[in-house]
């Protein structure tokens, strides 16, 4: 069954399945509800999230009204359910809203489109609308100071999904930038050519691990940690062939950013 007929099936419902949309507030109620409560856009959230629970309950109860071999009880058995789980769903609303795996098993039951049965909160978004485009920074030579404003003087980037950069690091897409690691100061933890990702807005070394700072004028990936006598950054390479530098002033450093991924070509 086509979306398009899931969708047509919509009309009529209230006669061939019982169906009846769960009772809406009254008018006295709810505008006594905003006062208490002083928000009138959480009232009118709760009536379309009311809404769209009855369009879900309306379009399952239609499903199985057009169905010649399904009905309540079959259908709820599919679920692992009792014979009148489903009837009582439809005809009073308990439960408000099917649990997520079962609106979806019922959509692959009968044949149409899952996302017929979901939520807009719950349909996940298209890979093209799921895309943001992180900046690169250039890394040929910067004036030092300028950290802060880095943002202003970045070159075309690459394309990460965003789904996926708020799962792992649950960081704002906007203060991420990415750089390409030059020279093997940082081998062999980050190699030249290495691609890193780095949060702009995390420039606090209390907390240890590799940053992008200025070295001159130039970005480069360090190793920062806090001595534990003088408070001062300790700031060193993981290649040994480099010297490390010890208690910093915090003032002295300018850090653009930590660094939280990293890509590398393997051939």
């Amino acid at each position: 069954m086509s979306s398009r007929n899931a969708a047509s099936l919509m009309q009529g419902t209230e006669d061939t399945a019982t169906y009846r949309p769960l009772p809406t507030m009254d008018s006295e109620r709810e505008k006594t509800m905003e006062t208490r409560t002083g928000s009138q856009g959480k009232n009118q959230g709760r009536r379309l999230r009311q809404s769209e629970e009855d369009r879900i309950r309306q379009l399952i109860a239609a499903l199985i009204a057009s169905s010649e071999h399904d009905g309540f009880a079959s259908v709820s058995k599919l679920l692992g359910r009792g014979h009148s789980y489903l009837q009582q769903y439809v005809r009073r609303g308990s439960p408000r809203l099917l649990r997520q795996s079962d609106r979806r098993l019922i959509a692959r039951h009968f044949g149409i489109d899952e996302s017929e049965l979901l939520t807009p909160e719950e349909k996940e978004p298209t890979a093209e609308d799921d895309l943001l485009f992180i900046d690169r920074l250039p890394n040929n030579g910067f004036s030092p100071g300028q950290a802060p404003e880095v943002k202003s003087m970045t070159v075309a980037g690459a394309a990460f999904s965003g789904s996926w950069l708020r799962r792992w690091f649950a960081l704002n897409p906007e203060t991420l930038s990415l750089v390409t690691v030059k020279g093997d100061s940082m081998a062999p933890t980050l190699l030249h050519g290495d691609e890193v990702l780095i949060d702009r807005s995390d420039r606090d070394p209390t907390r240890d691990g590799i940053f992008m700072l200025y070295i001159g004028a130039v970005p480069c990936p360090k190793r920062i940690t806090v001595h534990p006598v003088t408070g001062g950054l300790v700031i060193s390479s993981d290649n040994a062939q480099y010297a490390a530098f010890d208690s910093c002033r915090r003032d002295e450093v300018e850090i653009i950013g930590r660094v939280v991924w990293v890509a590398r070509r393997l051939a």
